[in-house]
């Protein structure tokens, strides 16, 4: 977020700007309350009418240390069918 934020608060500087971190529960319950004035979310709610705004492609990196290859217990692309998941 500092990243989108950056430029805007430099040009802006009498924006009072504070960010929570919170589920998408609250994110919508909080709009719908009129406490926010925007909120951000990975999944937009359907049964809302919102004016939406696609910022960017939402993408996840599985990440782990390089131990594995070094000790000889496989490659990466093998994690999923060696190894249990939490």
């Amino acid at each position: 977020m500092p990243y989108f934020l950056y430029g805007f608060l430099n040009e802006h500087n009498g924006v009072d700007f504070s960010m929570d971190i919170t589920n998408k529960k609250n994110v919508i319950h909080d709009l719908k309350e009129d406490k926010v004035d925007f909120g951000l979310v990975s999944v937009l709610p359907e049964h809302l009418d919102l004016k939406t705004l696609p910022l960017m492609k939402n993408e996840l990196y599985l990440l782990g240390t390089t131990d594995r290859e070094k000790n000889g217990k496989g490659k990466k692309e093998l994690i999923f069918s060696q190894d249990p998941l939490l």
